[in-house]
């Protein structure tokens, strides 16, 4: 990395400086912290003026522009600082972005900056530089930071705002296989950390938004119909023994209406990547089954090995239908099997199995979940009428579908169940629920009195709140402080539970107080069924394993790895007992370990399960939230829940809406990725990372002191820019050019014109798509069908984005195949010149860029292209035809097939004209008495030029930039100096008016530069410290490189034509063209004869015709275009 100068601040100031600085052949980093330069003068500026100058930084080859950055740390001294720069994320790519705005159109999410609405992705306008968008990011939301599942919250919550569940829904599945599942059960830790809920009112009701778009999807619109049992023409599910689920349709008839139905996940399930790698996992719980979906996606094929009748673990047998509908969960285990993975049921997995499976498979996860329940330890635990609660659940569930019956026996009249998690909450709801046929008097006698019995506090109960409200609301008693002692039984049948009443001592392990009984409290309660929920462990642990202290299987916490190599264990089998969330996430890790094992990689390489640390990140707030309540879920009547039809009923779409809008879009990016789906050119990457960029500095300078730290405002070697004055801007940047003049890089490259081969012409036309801004309207097959039948073309084709650095490879790859030495590229740049007008934008410089057609480019140009030297035009077929016949295909493509047949017909005839390099040395005169000329010599000293000076003024300057010939004196006694730039440094106006006509020179003088390049001025009205500095640095700008390349469209006189009358040489203001005898050498015409003949200064001449238009004879020709080139392309538009 070249050292270089820091300029910090992208405002126009900053731009200029660090263009100062880098025309002298200084390397710049320009460090701006928005995402956009020109920060600041929004309104001060022209944007026209403004977008140009900022353009002209982005391509200068010694400018390396860093937006989103700030400069960490600054330490050293004076010509050697060492700098850190913290270069934020954009989540854009620079090289791919067209700003077509397609993503800012998609985007749910609106923000209020500086009291102006505006989307988390965003471009700054017309002109903004760089015209590419970013995305803003606050950080992590604390809703997805607290989802075990890493679901991206608030993306499928704005997306709900905007009524777009499919999208919503595609999100959430991007991370869980199960939606629906967890709209229903999910213990919500997302909606602990929202932020409406903690700063402004109640959490936004996030988990029932995910069981609207879940329950969206079930409606027979977005999906056909299904059987269950059907997946690609056979059936995926083996079974092994009885089935007792439900064996009902989903109401979905074809795999291709079901893959439609999921959406974007849909597509995805015909592009899977066969491979011939298999996974066996044991258990099709919520870990197993997640695992499998994602290892699925990745075309990995998994079979999962279940035990059960059913699938889905916990979920199928320990969550009862007034909470989860069975038909819910069979849907989405339907959508994992459409994925292609295989289900064995009612097959039990021993020590042995398990051996063959790691044999048979690649690799193997453990993920049986806990289905033993724990025992009281108590006497008595064995009489009738005393049950597990995890067995009573599990007993209830697998019942026949369809049967009223749904108990396992006769519960009698009071029911007690002991423990305060889920399980027992469950347990005691559905005991409430539970009835038995008693066929002598065909009537049902149900748990008509359930009692929860825990040993500590409400306060401490590990239930959710709600479960325990609504048990409470269902009738459900619950007696709190106490604990089983004995189980009381007459003929060996339970009747009775003695208790002790507790109190709460110290804290425990768990950060609960510990619950201490007291003597003598005991107490009898009357007891036909005692259901046990305590916890539960592993049934039947494999042996080879490592077991925990409570039962569990021991493995890796990041990676999930057991002590056996190619066995994974996660999910309850590993934690205990935990909600379905926590189990989907142990199988995201469980896939992830599994493909990395699989690959051969590093597993825990990059991740860790510390949770992120939120505490420095500043969410956005809107400026005045307003207070809404929170939609309140709308439920069952109590008079309705004695069967175990679903209690919560869902929101309409009008409150899933409403809610929706209460989220306060606390990350502002809500990463609902919506805007990589429309990004056709693929430029947006939310993985984008910051990074740290050490840099080497030699001087600073500050533009934007609201932008540099604390230790940053003084020292030596740190420059302020004080006001945007242009004339304090370059005297500043003169003095940071004293520190850095042993680091300037001159380019030593011989003067050469080289003209452009004259070889036949072999044309290549290509055509951009711009991403549907053309080809939405110009017919782009016809328009290609059209040129390959014109003359000279032998390639002809279109292009998706011509702007990217991808295509460009493209075109330099058809110039090597069909040795193209022209190309046409009709997209939407105008022109080939190396310069920067009010139309150009960041994609046409990035294109041109890429081309390696740009003056600064020509060592790329000739590494890129080696000996075919290709001659480029462009033409505008965005806004001259696709805009601007937006309503009239048949016009706009019509008008395409002339501009570009015309731009073939211009191209064939290029002239072959060579870019002239004139050598620079390091000569410069100072002449004058005026203040600054003390100044401005010293400053150029110190920089390294050699500085001659005089007092007097000159009577006499001729030549350009490399040979300017300054005289004193009359015929009597004349003096001349040779220099490669010159400085007039008056003490009076006066003093120049025998120059003022002869080098341009403003009346009054107040300009530091003339129209003859390579003389200027230091205005004696202004002030010497400033504009000698400034002078010295524009002298720099021209000098520094040792080089500068003359304009392509220069004039060029015929010398057959030419008749010396000296026309062009009076009317010239930049005293380009002068009479020279024909035999005098020319860069770009050799000698015919010793006759006057007009030559043209290439390093004066500026282009602009106005010698074409008055030269009598014809003879110049200068412009864009030539007059035989113009007739040509007038052709080639009328044919």
């Amino acid at each position: 990395m070249r050292k270089g100068v820091l300029v910090i601040g992208g405002n126009l100031a900053g731009v200029q400086a660090a263009l100062d600085l880098a025309q002298s052949g200084i390397q710049i980093y320009l460090v701006e912290e928005s995402p956009f330069l020109g920060h600041g003068n929004e309104g001060k500026v022209s944007p026209h003026l403004l977008t140009a100058d900022m353009l002209e930084a982005v391509k200068h080859p010694n400018i390396e522009i860093l937006t989103d950055a700030r400069v960490a740390d600054l330490t050293g001294q004076r010509g050697d600082f060492q700098v850190e720069v913290q270069h934020s994320p954009r989540y854009v790519d620079l090289t791919k972005c067209t700003a077509c705005r397609d993503c800012e159109q998609v985007c749910p999410v609106t923000v209020s900056v500086n009291g102006k609405p505006r989307r988390a992705i965003f471009g700054h306008g017309y002109g903004a530089v760089p015209n590419v968008f970013a995305i803003e990011k606050r950080g992590i939301a604390p809703c997805k930071a607290a989802c075990p599942g890493g679901i991206h919250v608030q993306g499928y919550v704005a997306l709900i705002t905007q009524g777009r569940f499919q999208e919503a829904l595609d999100l959430i599945r991007e991370a869980v296989p199960f939606p629906g599942v967890l709209g229903r059960v999910c213990h919500h830790p997302c909606e602990e950390k929202c932020r409406r809920g903690t700063e402004v009112d109640e959490p936004v009701a996030i988990c029932a938004l995910k069981r609207f778009v879940a329950d969206w999807a079930l409606s027979p619109e977005p999906y056909p119909e299904l059987a269950l049992s059907r997946v690609e023409g056979q059936s995926r599910r083996v079974v092994e023994g009885p089935v007792l689920s439900p064996s009902t349709s989903l109401g979905i008839d074809s795999v291709e209406g079901w893959k439609k139905g999921l959406g974007e996940l849909g597509e995805t399930l015909s592009a899977l990547s066969a491979s011939s790698k298999r996974v066996a996992i044991v258990g099709a719980g919520p870990a197993g089954l997640t695992a499998a979906y994602f290892l699925a996606r990745q075309g990995i094929a998994s079979e999962v090995f279940e035990a059960l009748p059913v699938v889905g673990g916990m979920m199928a047998v320990g969550i009862s239908g007034y909470r989860l509908p069975p038909e819910v969960l069979q849907r989405e285990v339907a959508a994992i099997e459409a994925l292609g993975v295989k289900i064995h049921l009612n097959h039990p997995v021993d020590r042995d199995e398990l051996e063959r499976l790691r044999e048979e498979y690649d690799a193997v996860f453990v993920a049986v979940g806990t289905h033993q329940g724990w025992t009281l330890g108590i006497p008595g635990e064995d009489l009738k009428g005393v049950l597990s609660g995890v067995d009573f659940l599990r007993a209830v569930n697998l019942a026949a579908p369809g049967a009223d019956t749904a108990s396992p026996s006769h519960l009698g009249a009071k029911v007690v169940v002991v423990g305060g998690g889920d399980v027992a909450i469950d347990s005691a709801r559905v005991a409430r629920r539970a009835c038995l046929a008693c066929p002598e008097q065909s009537r049902r006698v149900g748990g008509q009195e359930v009692t929860v019995l825990y040993r500590r506090s409400r306060a401490e109960i590990p239930a959710e709140p709600w479960q325990v409200q609504e048990a409470e609301e269902e009738g459900i008693k619950f007696h709190y402080l106490a604990a089983p002692v004995r189980a009381l039984g007459q003929d060996g049948v339970l009747a009775g539970l003695e208790c002790i009443r507790m109190e709460l001592g110290e804290p425990d392990e768990s950060g609960r107080r510990r619950p201490v009984p007291i003597a003598g409290s005991e107490f009898t309660l009357e007891c036909d069924t005692l259901l046990v929920a305590i916890g539960q462990t592993v049934d039947t642990p494999f042996e080879d394993l490592s077991l925990a202290r409570r039962g569990t299987y021991v493995a890796d916490p990041v990676t999930l790895q057991t002590d056996m190599p190619g066995v994974f264990a996660g999910g309850d089998a590993v934690s205990g007992p935990s909600s379905v969330i926590e189990a989907i996430a142990a199988g995201q890790r469980a896939a992830e370990s599994i493909l990395r094992y699989l690959r051969g990689e590093d597993l825990a390489l990059g991740r860790t399960t510390e949770e992120p640390d939120l505490s420095a990140i500043e969410y956005y707030t809107p400026e005045q939230p307003v207070r809404r309540p929170r939609a309140q879920m709308p439920r069952l009547s109590l008079a309705d829940r004695s069967s175990f039809a679903e209690v919560d009923l869902g929101f309409t779409q009008e409150q899933v809406v409403a809610e929706a809008e209460r989220c306060l879009s606390c990350g502002v990016c809500s990463e609902c990725l919506a805007c990589m789906s429309a990004c056709q050119p693929c430029a947006i990457d939310h993985s984008a990372v910051g990074e740290c960029l050490p840099l080497d500095i030699g001087a600073v300078v500050i533009a934007d002191s609201q932008q540099a730290a604390g230790e940053l405002l003084s020292g030596d070697g740190i420059y302020h820019i004080l006001s945007g004055d242009p004339l304090d801007v370059s005297a500043v940047a003169a003095r940071a050019m004293s520190d850095m003049a042993a680091y300037r890089e001159r380019l030593e490259v011989p003067v050469t014109a080289v003209a452009m081969p004259l070889a036949p012409p072999r044309v290549g036309v290509f055509v951009c798509r711009c991403g549907g801004q053309i080809d939405g309207v110009v017919d782009m097959d016809r328009v290609v069908g059209f040129l390959r039948q014109l003359p000279r073309v032998v390639c002809a084709d279109d292009l998706p984005f011509s702007c990217s650095e991808e295509y460009a490879q493209v075109i330099q790859q058809a110039v090597a195949d069909y040795r193209l030495n022209r190309v046409v590229l009709a997209a939407c740049s105008c022109c080939s010149l190396d310069q920067v007008c009010y139309s150009c934008t960041t994609q046409r410089v990035r294109c041109k860029t890429n081309l390696g057609v740009l003056a600064a480019d020509s060592a790329k140009l000739r590494e890129i292209y080696a000996d075919i030297s290709p001659r480029f035009e462009f033409v505008n077929i965005r806004e001259h035809c696709a805009w601007l016949h937006s309503d009239d295909p048949v016009t706009a493509t019509a008008e395409a097939e002339r501009l570009v047949a015309a731009a073939v017909a211009k191209a064939s005839l290029l002239p072959p004209v060579a870019r002239s390099v004139i050598q620079l040395d390091s000569r410069v005169l100072v002449a004058g008495d005026g203040a600054a000329a003390g100044v401005c010599a010293g400053a150029l000293i110190a920089q390294g030029f050699a500085v001659a000076r005089s007092e007097e003024p000159p009577s006499a300057v001729v030549g350009s930039p490399g040979r300017f010939m300054v005289t004193w004196g009359g015929n009597g006694g004349q003096r001349q100096v040779e220099a490669d730039a010159v400085v007039l440094a008056p003490s009076e106006a006066g003093q120049l008016s025998g120059l003022r006509d002869a080098v341009g020179i403003a009346e009054p003088a107040t300009s530091l530069t003339t129209r003859l390049t390579g003389v200027f001025v230091c205005p004696p009205d202004g002030q010497a410290e400033v504009t000698g500095a400034a002078v010295a640095a524009r002298v720099a700008a021209l000098l520094g490189r040792g080089q500068m390349v003359a304009e392509r469209d220069v004039a060029r006189v015929d010398s057959q034509r030419c008749r010396a009358c000296g026309t062009c040489e009076s009317i010239c203001e930049f005293h380009a063209p002068r009479l020279v005898a024909d035999s005098e050498p020319s860069i770009l015409q050799p000698p015919t004869s010793n006759l006057l003949v007009s030559r043209i200064d290439p390093a004066l001449c500026r282009g602009c015709g106005t010698c074409v238009a008055h030269c009598p004879s014809n003879a110049i020709t200068a412009g864009y275009s030539t007059d035989e080139q113009i007739e040509a392309m007038l052709t080639a538009m009328l044919a």
